[in-house]
């Protein structure tokens, strides 16, 4: 991303020893929100550096998205190559221009302001602490404090049969990830790893995604993976009523987690990457092809790779890009090498990769996903 150009946000997490830095910043962000309504195109409209006009604020890669996305199909695509602000390696010899990008933006958006679904009558989520329009949301969002959904949940889940305590959270911009534990396991691992239930929650004040939960387990202290998502929207009646609804209903899913953590002996059985004495290239292909169900081809390729070469120093990028694991090392790959591997890729990627990655290991761990 072209820095220059765009506010872009960095992913910070925070441990269970830091909750009251975590409440403090979200609470701070919240203090200095102002919903700012877009009621012409000279409010939105952006100058030669891509700030607002108006008042100098820059945009979020999110906000700057959502403004393309209510103007006209495809302008993201042109606006962010032009400006920059996304560069591929089959980009034209990087020559960009952020004063034409944005020209046609503002041209854009005069022509389309009007159009059924466009930008009249939306909101900007504007932080005035940090001079920054993180999102552009629709007439009807219902606005959804980050800092307010986490005190919710905490008081909520202390008094659950098993109480839950707030174990790490995560902010990225305005979305916001929290996972709450049990202290007692629930399970463990052929491999020793031990299991423990809890609560996934996450939540957009930008128009990101709604609010969203999950039943979650963690793997030791390093890994966890998602049970399926239940969400509602930033809008319509009955909003509170709903969102606690669906807490409720999470948190019914218990005596499931409890089932799954305590079912586990067939981590030990063989992926079956191995046919003849040769490597099964068929199998393989149907690994790929199914993990293509939670996240993008490139990214399921290198989960099943990695897996494959598991034990193979396995921090190291350059090593597993180069060599290919051998008959005995396949032979030898078990369903645990997937399950841990899809936690451990995830860990490296913002929430929605994240998510869709943690979603996989939940499925191979309740033998859904039978590789």
């Amino acid at each position: 991303m072209n820095k220059e150009f765009l506010a872009n946000p960095k992913l910070k997490t925070y441990s269970k020893q830091e909750l009251d830095e975590f409440l403090s910043l979200l609470e701070q962000a919240d203090a200095h929100t102002v919903q700012v309504p877009i009621q012409m195109p000279e409010d939105i409209a952006i100058d030669a550096k891509g700030r607002l006009k108006d008042n100098g604020f820059a945009l979020s890669p999110l906000a700057f998205q959502q403004v393309c996305r209510y103007v006209a199909r495809g302008l993201w695509p042109l606006v962010s190559d032009l400006s920059g602000a996304v560069l591929s390696s089959r980009s034209y010899d990087a020559v960009v221009s952020i004063p034409l990008a944005i020209r046609i933006l503002n041209d854009c958006v005069n022509l389309r302001f009007r159009v059924r679904d466009g930008l009249c009558g939306r909101m900007m989520i504007q932080n005035h602490l940090t001079k920054c329009v993180d999102g552009v949301v629709g007439p009807r969002y219902k606005y959804l404090a980050n800092y307010q959904l986490l005190e919710g949940a905490r008081e909520l889940l202390a008094s659950h049969e098993q109480p839950l305590e707030f174990y790490e959270g995560a902010l990225i911009g305005r979305r916001m990830t929290a996972v709450f534990l049990a202290e007692d396991p629930l399970g463990c691992t052929p491999d020793g790893c031990v299991l423990r239930g809890g609560c996934y929650f996450t939540n957009s004040e930008a128009g990101e995604c709604g609010v969203r939960c999950a039943p979650v387990l963690q793997v030791d202290n390093d890994f966890r993976c998602l049970g399926p998502l239940r969400g509602i929207a930033h809008a319509g009646r009955s909003f509170m009523k709903r969102m606690g609804t669906m807490l409720v209903g999470v948190l019914g899913e218990w005596t499931k987690l409890q089932k799954i953590a305590t079912d586990t002996e067939h981590l030990s059985q063989s992926l079956r990457m191995v046919k003849n004495d040769r490597p099964d290239k068929g199998q393989r292909r149907r690994l790929v092809s199914r993990l293509t169900e939670y996240t993008e081809k490139g990214l399921a390729t290198a989960v099943v790779r990695r897996a494959l070469l598991r034990g193979r120093i396995e921090d190291d990028t350059g090593f597993l890009l180069s060599h290919s694991p051998t008959i005995e090392e396949m032979k030898q790959r078990t369903i645990n090498d997937l399950f841990i591997t899809l936690m451990d890729v995830a860990n490296g990627h913002y929430p929605e990769t994240r998510e869709g990655l943690e979603r996989a290991a939940f499925d191979v761990l309740a033998q859904k996903f039978k590789p």
